[in-house]
């Protein structure tokens, strides 16, 4: 009798599922604004593939914490410490029997919450961030075009801020889009054609060509001066926008304006 039982056992073990045996888990190291580690931060991971919604940990005396046997699926982080900022992680896949590491940081001060999305390579998971959910799914929208990924989608949403960039490819506006380097005639297009009805383009902002952001210029040739004296390309493209449209100017005219722009001395 118990050579049966212990052959109906196994039985109904072998014929599980991989995906039902497969169990993921989060773990990371808490740390402050100086580099010390956090202990006693309160961590919860929610997601609805959990039966009780909500499983928590909280850091050990050298900052770090660990929530296992979890489901694959989508998940949400907070971390929690009174005296500081309360830090959230959304939208992070859990596949399979893998463990994500989630690195955090807490400061001191209010309640904070970022927006997040996980990248997938087989060679690299990348976190990106953002501090309103319309960002992160602008950028979501943007990585979905053929031939955008999220460097050029951030290069996007660091050139032009989130609603006028949902302006822009609403009201098909390719040249504002091809301004920004890296974004060439057909991805302009492409973007305005896959995304311009997809996009919610705000009421209160009108057309980029109305705005002074359309009226101004921010060529390749600019920006490429200016990042070669050392700036950004989120600066170098922030300036370039506001040089005077001004058919004759020259190149280094355009460079003495965008250095105003600074403050920096243009002589």
């Amino acid at each position: 009798m118990r050579t049966a039982l212990k052959c109906a056992t196994l039985l109904v073990v072998l014929l599980l599922p991989a995906t039902a045996l497969a169990q993921a888990s989060l773990t990371g190291t808490v740390r402050d604004g100086s580099g010390g580690v956090l202990p006693g931060v309160t961590v919860e991971a929610s997601s609805p593939v959990l039966i009780e919604k909500t499983r928590s940990a909280v850091t050990d005396g050298t900052g770090q914490w660990r929530i296992v046997d979890l489901r694959p699926g989508t998940y949400s982080l907070s971390f929690t410490l009174v005296g500081f900022t309360t830090v959230k992680r959304d939208n992070i896949e859990l596949t399979g029997s893998q463990t994500l590491t989630i690195p955090v940081e807490l400061r001191v001060g209010d309640a904070a919450s970022l927006f997040t999305y996980l990248h997938v390579r087989e060679d690299a998971l990348t976190l990106y961030g953002f501090t309103s959910r319309d960002d992160l799914t602008l950028f979501e929208q943007l990585i979905g075009v053929s031939g955008v990924g999220p460097r050029a989608a951030l290069g996007l949403l660091s050139a032009l801020d989130g609603p006028r960039l949902a302006t822009a490819i609403a009201s098909g506006q390719t040249d504002l889009l091809r301004k920004v380097p890296g974004i060439g005639q057909k991805t302009a297009e492409r973007l305005v054609l896959e995304l311009r009805d997809k996009v919610a383009a705000p009421d209160d902002v009108p057309p980029p060509s109305m705005t002074r952001q359309g009226e101004r210029r921010a060529d390749e040739e600019l920006v490429a001066a200016l990042m070669g004296l050392g700036y950004t390309q989120a600066e170098a493209v922030a300036a370039a926008a506001r040089v005077p449209e001004d058919a004759d100017a020259s190149l280094e005219d355009s460079v003495r304006a965008a250095l105003v722009y600074f403050g920096a001395p243009s002589s």
